[in-house]
């Protein structure tokens, strides 16, 4: 009875009911606010740039921007937003993230998020010379983000400090804790800062090539390698206004479009392919039309029944992104390919 009741107490701990334990469960990132790290409830999109974020942590960030007098920008890029942006509510992204949480017994996404908190923050037992080289010297300058230090490898300094299998019996040096998630960019960022600058542009046309299908051909595994970190890179750029217009200029819609259609894109590039498109729709309506005339609504509902759940969610947020921007004929058109998916 004892034991029964102490595991009710502590899967009610955690937000969890049912058999399912909590232990070492992590949420696909993209489910994850960026700013936070949390689960998110209520992901709202970013209108001005097609990022994703929970309601209360965006709106939030955007009345900091306004009592300190600057103006609003988001948080992953550091590019300017409207005076009043456009928070945009993802219900196909919600429904995903609590249908997640069914499969896994959670009841209250709050509680678990909380508790996933105070497990990061918790020191762990681990040799002192791991805990040397995941807390020697001086903190970097550039915060990291919260999500590339959630998903580090078994070897990565920040899994080894928070319990990772490297551990080693007999020493028992105690590291600080981790600190809590910080977004991924400064509030304001720096005019000077090279990262809101033109980033890489010139690299946007060799990024683009290697990602075309006769090299992925003909490349076997480098190749598929090279267009994985290309599709990563633009991912990143296309939040870009020059980026943008070198993307559009090199035909990357199109491009895009071919290797999602055609399942001929690496695994790890697909989500970040979908993610292109949403940046760069977002940017502009008329490419937003483009988007859909090339059969991109088709093609992204073809994407919601793939096996990774970075996929499914990269997938139904351009579909539900590509909805909004085409009210009228973009509704029919998903409603139609939802319907073909069925």
């Amino acid at each position: 009875i004892s034991l029964f009741k102490a595991s009710t107490t502590y899967k009610g701990s955690m937000g969890v009911s049912g058999p399912a334990s909590p232990a070492g469960l992590t949420p696909p990132v993209e489910y994850l606010d960026p700013i936070s790290n949390d689960v998110m409830q209520d992901p709202v999109v970013l209108g001005d740039t097609g990022n994703t974020y929970e309601r209360s942590t965006i709106s939030m960030w955007l009345e900091r921007c306004a009592r300190a007098g600057r103006a609003a920008t988001d948080p992953l890029t550091g590019l300017v937003v409207g005076d009043a942006p456009k928070l945009i509510p993802n219900h196909t992204l919600k429904s995903l993230i609590q249908g997640w949480a069914s499969r896994h017994y959670i009841v209250d996404l709050g509680r678990f998020s909380k508790a996933r908190r105070t497990k990061r923050a918790t020191p762990s037992k681990q040799p002192a010379t791991e805990a040397a080289i995941g807390t020697s010297g001086s903190p970097s300058t550039t915060p990291a983000s919260p999500r590339t230090a959630e998903h580090q490898g078994p070897d990565s300094p920040t899994h080894r400090l928070e319990g990772g299998a490297s551990r080693s019996e007999g020493h028992h040096a105690e590291p600080p804790a981790l600190p809590p998630p910080r977004p991924a960019r400064p509030l304001y960022p720096d005019p000077g800062d090279p990262a809101s600058a033109r980033l890489g542009l010139d690299g946007v046309p060799e990024a683009l090539a290697a990602l075309h299908p006769s090299r992925l051909a003909a490349g076997g595994y480098p190749a598929q390698a090279k267009a994985a970190y290309a599709a990563r890179t633009l991912s990143t750029l296309a939040s870009q206004r020059e980026a943008q217009d070198a993307m559009m200029e090199h035909q990357a819609v199109p491009l895009a479009l071919v290797l999602l259609g055609r399942r001929l894109a690496p695994a790890d590039a697909t989500p970040h392919l979908l993610r292109i498109l949403q940046r760069l729709a977002a940017w502009r309506g008329d490419v937003a039309q483009e988007i859909v005339a090339c059969g991109g609504i088709l093609t992204a509902a073809s994407l919601l029944s793939e096996p990774a759940p970075e996929v499914r969610a990269a997938a139904a947020s351009l579909l539900y992104f590509l909805v909004q921007q085409q009210p009228g004929r973009g509704r029919q058109a998903a409603l139609d390919a939802l319907a073909g998916q069925a």
